[in-house]
This record gives C-alpha cells, structure tokens and sequence, in this order.
C-alpha cells in the first residue's frame, strides 16, 4: 500500500479554505460534536508563511463558527521539514556555518581552482565576491546532492560533450570534499535526508500547494511518513499531475488558458500605474484594501506601481516583508561593510550620512565661532581637497570622529567570537547604546542583525577561527541583506504579493501586473553550473517543470474562483517594447489577446489628477526676489551677476546661497582656477621670485608652489583624477613660464598680485545712495621701460577667451554689456597706490590667458574705446540704482548651477532654460 496519497480539493472555493474545512472534517468524528477539533497529530506543509497564516486565520474561523475549540497543528513551510522530522546526533549546519564554511574554502582554494571556476583576481581577494561565489556553489551542491547525485557524477555525464564544464563540476567535488572535512572538525552535519532515522515513525504529513520537493525528501518522506498531497485542482485533472502533486511537463507544453481574461494594456509603466488606480476606484465591489491583491512579477515595475499609489494616497504592503538590505539597520550594516572593506571617503561619507549615525557627528566650529552643519563640512571638504582615502590628518572633526568610532573593527585578523564583540561595539558606538548597552538599532530589523551575530558566536569553530576584518563585515551582511522584514499593515495599502504567494491568496480581486515575457519561469541558461541538458540527464527539475508549474498557477488564479485582471506594460521602465509571456498566448483565444495588446487603440491613456490641498494648490509661480536688507557693496563680478538675473545675485551674493554637493570626482573649473591662481599670486608676491628673467628658474619656482599646494591643500590622498589635473596644471604653468620670460624681455614687472579693491574708497555714486564695489585684482604690472601700467585677470578655461567677447562687448559697438569687471578695475584703478606710486586712471586691462594649448594668445588686452568704458561704467551706476531701489522681481533667467536647483519649480521653466546664459565657472569667484 502506497505511503503517498493525492487529494484533488476542487475549486468550489479558495483553496485555503477547502484545505481548512478538509483538515477540519478529517477529525470531526474523532472529537465528537463538543470536543475541541485537535489537528496535533498532524504537520501541514505550506510554500510560505504567509500562507501558513492565512490557513490557521481559516481553521480558526470555522471553529469559531462551530463554536467548538481549536488544537492546531504543527504548520511548516518546506526548509522546516529536516527540523521537524529528522532525528541527529550532530547538530545540523546553520545558515551562518554553511556561508562561512564556503568563505574559508574558497579562500583555501588554489590559484588553479578558482581559474577554473573563473573567479577572477579582483573577486578572489574580495569576501564579498567570495560570498557570492560559494552561495552559488552552495546551490549548485545542494541541489545535486537533493537530487540524488553529486559534482563528481554530474561531472561524468557532461564530460563527454563539454570537458570545460566537466572540470569545472569537478573543481567544485573538490572543494565540496574540502568543506566537508571541514564540517566534521566542526562537529556538525551538512544536512539533507538521506541515511536520517525518523524522530516520529508514520507521522501525518500533509502537503498542500505544488511544494516541488527534491527526490531525496520524497523518497524519505514516502518510506518513514504518511503523506498527503493536496491539490489544488479538480479531480478529473488528476492525469494532469505526478503522484507528488506537480504538473507534469508534457501534459501542460500546450494546454491552454480560459478564453475570456480581463486585461488592461497600457504604453508605459507610468500609463499602466494610472490604469491600475483607475480600476481599483472603478470597481465597486472593492469596498476596502483587502479586498484586492497585486501580483507583483516585474521589479522593474514594482516603484512605479509604489510610487503611483502613494501619489493617490494608497500603497503597497509586501506580504512577504521588505528585504533587510532596504530598510535602515540593513543599510547601516552595507555602510559599514563599505567602510571596512575600502576605507575610501565615499565611504565614509556614505556611512555619515545615515540618519542615525548623523545625529551622533560632531560639527566644526569656523573662524567665527559658527557650527558648521556635517555634512555641509563633509561636501566642501571633498569639493575642495577630492580625497580618494579618508585618511588625512586634517579631515574634517565628523570624518575623524568615524574613524575612531569604527577603530575596533580595523584590525588585521581576530577571532571570531572577538569580531562579534567588536561589530557590537562598533555598532553601539556609531548609533548609541540603551541601558543594557545594546545598540539603539529599530526594532524588528535590528533584533534579525542581533540574532544573526548570536548565531555566529554559537558556530561551532568560533573558538578558534580567525576572520578579517573585511571578511567578517562582508559574511554578515550576505546573511543579513535577503532576509524578510514583517511590515506593519496599513489599512490604505494594498497587499503586494510574489508569483509563488499568489495562489494561496484569499482576496476576492487580483490584479497580475508584469506577466511579461522572461519574467515567468526563468531562461533555459538560467545556471552556469548544471546546463538544461545536464537537468534532464540527471533527472533535476528545470526549466520545463517550471514552464508546468507557472501554467498550472495562472490557470487557476484566472479559473474564475477569484476576479483577476491582468495588467500588461507594452514598454518596460527603460523604454524598450516588451509581449505578454508566452503562457498567454497559447491557442486561438492567446492570438487574440496577442492582437488587443498590439493595437494602440486599446490602450489604456489616462492623465493623472491629484486632488490637491489649499496650500498645495496655490500658485507659487517662479521664485521671486524677498524683502531683505540693501547690500553694503557689490564685488565687480556680481555686476554680471545681476546682469542675468537679480533674484539670482540676491540668492547668491545677499542671501549667501550656494550649491552643496560631493558630486564632483575631481576638481571643478573654479577649483582648478583657484589652484593656478594660488600659485601664481604666491609667486607674485614673493620679490625675488617675480624679478626673475630665466625661463627655467621661472618654471621650477611654480612647479615647486604648485608641488606645495598639493601637500597644503589637496587631500592626502588625492583622487586620480586629481592628479590627472595637477598635471594640466603644470603644463599650463609651463606655458606661463614662458609668456612671463617674454614679459620681462619686452620690460614688463608683476608689481602686485591679488591686490583688494577696497569698497570704502571704490563707491558708485547715485542718487538713490553710495555702494562701495569690492574685488581682487589678480595682477598689476609695470613696464620698466616704457612707465606704462597693465591690470591682467588670470583666465583657465581651454579657449582663452578675449576680453570683448568675454564682457559681451565688441569695441565701438552699442551692444549690451554680460560683465563689467574689467571696466570697473580700470574705474578704480586711481585708487591703487603700489610700491608709493598711483596708479594712473586709464591703464590697460586684458585677460593673462592659461589655456590648456599654446595655440592660444596668452596677454589679451581689451581693445575698447574711452566711450565703451564711459557706457560701462554708466551701466554700473544703473545697477547700484537698482539695488537700492529694491522692488519685487521675478527669476526669468537660469542660469548653472541654478538651472538644475531650480528647474523643476519654475512655472515656465522651457523659456528659462532657453534664455540661460552660458557663464564661466571661474567668474563665479568674487573678484
């Protein structure tokens, strides 16, 4: 008599609840009409536990109705089952040891081994990439081994076809036989069913829902145990089915779907969000969340799905819980692997940024006695100094004060049971410690990362192994990123459910979104270990069982049981066209549904409207200037500031607005300027330097300040690409070298450099008022021969701009002035006194030109007349007008980098854009 019975429920009604009710009529006879209904004696199988949930919420229920009391049963879901039946005298491996286990012998592995596996150099000293290998190792044994064979035998059957893959199968025996005399040291058991003795002789066991079991738990299974299987299916499908329940592939290669499926198909995931909510609020049978499910295929779609219900005030609850990886203490634990696997700044700034960590940071105090905010310390720090490594004496006091916090776990190599104390430590350090001194990480996800750290200090070789710090960091975020988290439900949020969970849903509405080809059932080239052929050869199920599982689970989610409506994207989140999985497209009835998604005209095309509040409804219209104080002075750049836009020159120059980011990966076009214009206003300052007439001397003498402005101002360790601009740097510095021994040939002596205007004596005159104007001259020289006097303004950029195109000027012309810096040098040049002797007030003014060729003139000198100075200075006087007549202006003009801050708020933001001026990042330095 056969061990194994099938149980085919029908689909009279859902099929958790027919589960219940069957369980529940097995045994009303043994406990009479009064007796509670006892289900002990019995251990049901379900695919998760979601649905181990729903069915005890079932047999709860029915009791309930009855009104008799429940004793319910042992409900497991599949990797409980060696738990719950096998009886060891080992300790079974936990999931800690099996990846630690991988981690060791991977790293114990040969060059020659991991060559064949092609682990490459980068990933062999890598514990994360180590990981990632040995958990695909793991799955590869595992599944042999379920299955009734092993590397070495999957190894001979392949080899006669493909000896590649035969070594590489071999490789992994090797390594398996490696890791296994390591278990034995540990004195634990790999785990599995074969050669295991029964805790319990003939226990009733019922499996519910397709389970796919490997061959090994089911020949166990069917030699110690009373088994059950029940289907979800009606009776006279049963020749449809194997004696464990599966589909069996040849019977459901073909077999087709109901002819009528509901379906919405719109354009574009953002199109087919909008159809969803539309249907959701059109049917009115949805009376509350629950009464609808979202069957979630697509990642891909998944955010725009979330994102579109948040928007209209639902959302989407994962059923089966948030990944660790997503949720803050998940990501605390990947910023402190980042941290001690690289020690790199944007790592650390990654970390500083968490919002627990942040809080704890301390801030620095400027030369006026001002808290700076951290991370603004931390964006200006990178912005300014590009460190690839966060070590350097002179970090920022919040970077510094990581490093310390993070100390303990720095070191070389430790045990394992000293790594775990450390990590905690760590831990309490970076977010607080409460009473008991345990980290103050959320609950829930922080207690899943607590246990998991208790787990490893029960492993069995945590006495004597030692770890380093990167590999210990790594191992415990892979065994913490893919655990589930329970959310707490919200009743505005829809249940979001996996391809697997669907069928044991009890809601009444389904709506499958992403059922889209190569979504479903995976890929014949899915392993890299155990081809297709090798699958069929060695009788492991693939992609052909997984076709028959997919078929059987959508036929009935669409068998009418439930109201499901399938909602197709034509185009995935990229843009790229997609079809429905072919599983839709069987028989006459799947053509047609291959036509309506083809035909634009059945499309789904909706326009979001939100209802808005009052205060989120008002028109705010473009960003417009504020009452504040009239400015004391003005800095001759900030003329063409205002020139593009006054409410722009009052963010910037009033408001001390400014754009803060650790975008940059190497200098910026003001930073780079600034390092070219350091070293030569040191070298201009410098008497002895600046009477040089050598080409030579003149170029070691920058090339040596260039070198100590590096050690001076660049991070300690710089990024490459930093180096990368410190050489531009010398090359333009060569250029110069030379230019400035023509200079002192044709006469011509740097007398100052970075010379201040001072705005107490440079003021513009209105009748509005008096405004002082500010600004650093860059260089003022004098010809020895000849008397004359030259104002020049260092230029970096690649072209070399002249100064006419530069203000926007042509000389004689009547056309609008972009820049007055220069006339205004000029306007106040009266006001210099250089070694005892004024300067005159019409010297020349020009650009020195650095560009990154020699093509390039480098001295530019501006070629204007006395009437375009006279019409510059005019417009200058019209400008101080203006600022102190203060009036109500409205943004019209974007200009970098506010074209990017802003962009998304101003109302005509297309003309914006199209009128923004293309302005020098250098010119952004106040003169």
């Amino acid at each position: 008599m056969s061990r194994v019975e099938r149980h085919f429920l029908g689909k009279s009604h859902g099929f958790l609840r027919a589960a219940a009710e069957r369980l529940i009529a097995e045994v009303s006879g043994e406990s009479g009409d009064s007796g509670p209904i006892d289900l002990r004696d019995r251990l049901v199988v379900l695919p998760g536990s979601r649905a181990a949930r729903l069915l005890l919420r079932q047999l709860t229920q029915i009791s309930h109705d009855r009104g008799v009391g429940l004793l319910p049963p042992e409900i497991e879901t599949p990797g409980q089952l060696e738990t719950q039946l096998i009886d060891r005298d080992l300790p079974r491996i936990t999931p800690e040891e099996e990846r630690l286990s991988w981690l060791m012998t991977l790293q114990a592995a040969s060059l020659a081994q991991k060559e064949s596996l092609g682990v490459e150099e980068t990933t062999s000293g890598n514990a994360t990439g180590l990981l990632k290998v040995g958990q695909l190792l793991s799955n590869t044994v595992r599944q042999l081994k379920q299955e009734g064979s092993n590397p070495g035998a999957a190894a001979h059957c392949i080899a006669p076809r493909d000896t590649e893959a035969a070594k590489r199968l071999l490789v992994v025996e090797e390594l398996e036989n490696s890791r296994l005399e390591l278990l034995r040291n540990w004195g634990v058991h790999p785990g599995g069913f074969s050669q295991a003795s029964p805790r319990e002789a003939h226990r009733k066991v019922i499996l519910i829902g397709i389970l796919e079991l490997p061959s090994t738990t089911r020949e166990w299974l069917e030699k110690h145990c009373l088994c059950q299987i029940w289907i979800d299916a009606e009776s006279e499908d049963q020749n449809l089915y194997d004696d464990w329940g599966r589909p069996i592939p040849e019977m459901w290669s073909q077999l087709e779907l109901a002819d009528a499926i509901p379906m919405i198909v719109a354009d574009q995931p953002a199109d087919l969000t909008l159809a969803v909510i539309h249907h959701i609020s059109d049917q009115t049978s949805i009376e509350k969340m629950e009464d609808v499910s979202l069957g979630l295929l697509d990642e891909d779609l998944t955010p725009w799905l979330t994102e579109g219900l948040r928007r209209h005030g639902m959302g989407i609850h994962p059923a089966a819980g948030k990944p660790h990886s997503l949720t803050s203490t998940g990501r605390l634990v990947e910023g402190i692997r980042r941290v001690v696997a690289g020690g790199s700044f944007s790592a650390f700034s990654g970390l500083a940024r968490h919002p627990l960590v942040l809080k704890r940071l301390p801030m620095r105090t400027d030369h006026k006695g001002t808290e700076v905010e951290v991370l603004k310390d931390l964006d200006r720090w990178s912005t300014e100094r590009q460190p690839d490594q966060a070590e350097d004496p002179n970090a920022p006091p919040a970077l510094l004060h990581l490093q310390e916090q993070l100390s303990p776990l720095m070191s070389d190599e430790d045990l394992l049971h000293l790594r775990i104390d450390q990590y905690l430590q760590v831990l309490g350090n970076l977010v607080g410690t409460d009473a008991d001194g345990f980290p103050l990480i959320p609950e829930g996800e922080g207690d899943l990362l607590i246990e998991t750290l208790e787990n490893l200090r029960e492993c069995g070789p945590q006495t004597e192994l030692r770890l380093a710090a990167d590999n210990f960091v790594s191992l415990v975020c892979a065994l913490t990123m893919d655990s589930l988290i329970p959310e707490e439900n919200d009743p505005s949020s829809i249940q979001g459910l996996g391809w697997l969970e669907l069928a044991m849903d009890e809601a009444p509405h389904l709506i499958l979104t992403g059922i889209s080809e190569g979504k479903l059932s995976g890929s014949l080239t899915s392993d890299p270990l155990i081809p297709e052929s090798l699958r069929r050869e060695l009788g492991i199920p693939g992609y052909e069982e997984r076709v028959a599982r997919d078929t059987h689970l959508l036929r009935s989610l669409v068998d009418g049981r439930r109201h499901t409506v399938v909602a197709l994207s034509a185009r995935d989140s990229q843009g790229n066209p997609q079809l429905p999985s072919r599983l839709l497209l069987r028989g006459e009835a799947g053509v047609q549904r291959l036509r309506d998604f083809l035909q634009p005209d059945k499309r789904v095309l909706l326009k979001e409207q939100i209802t808005e509040s009052v205060e989120e409804s008002a028109d705010l219209g473009p960003p417009r200037s504020i009452d504040a104080p009239v400015p004391e002075k003005i800095s001759v750049t900030g003329f063409a500031r205002w020139i593009a836009d006054p409410v722009l020159f009052q963010l910037e120059r009033t408001l001390n607005c400014s754009e803060c980011h650790d975008r940059d990966l190497q200098l910026s076009p003001m930073a780079f300027g600034n390092m070219v214009h350091w070293v030569l206003e040191t070298y201009g300052k410098n008497e002895a330097l600046r009477d040089l007439k050598d080409r030579d001397a003149i170029l070691e003498a920058v090339e040596s300040l260039l070198d100590q402005y590096c050690r001076i101002k660049l991070a300690q360790h710089p990024r490459a690409a930093v180096l990368v601009q410190v050489e531009q740097a010398r090359a333009r510095l060569e250029i110069w070298a030379t230019q400035q021994t023509t200079l002192r040939f044709q006469g011509w002596k740097i007398m100052a450099t970075e010379i201040a205007l001072d705005p107490e004596h440079c003021r513009l005159t209105v009748p509005e008022g008096s405004i002082g104007v500010s600004g650093r001259i860059d260089r003022v020289d004098r010809n020895e021969k000849t008397g004359e006097w030259r104002i020049l303004d260092y230029k970096t950029s690649e072209q070399g701009p002249s100064p006419e195109k530069d203000h926007g000027r042509r000389p004689g012309r009547d056309t609008e002035w972009k820049k007055l810096q220069l006339p205004l040098y000029r306007h106040f040049a009266s006001t210099l006194v250089l070694e005892g002797i004024q300067l005159p007030a019409d010297p020349e003014v020009g650009f020195f030109n650095l560009p990154g060729t020699t093509s390039a003139r480098s001295v530019q000198i501006a070629a204007w007349t006395d009437d375009d100075f006279d019409d510059a200075i005019a417009r200058a006087h019209e400008i101080a007008s203006e600022i102190l007549s203060p009036e109500e202006r409205i943004l019209e003009v974007l200009t970098p980098p506010w074209d990017r801050a802003l962009a998304g708020v101003v109302i005509d933001a297309e003309k914006s854009l199209s009128a923004m001026l293309e302005v020098s990042a250098e010119d952004e330095v106040e003169a």
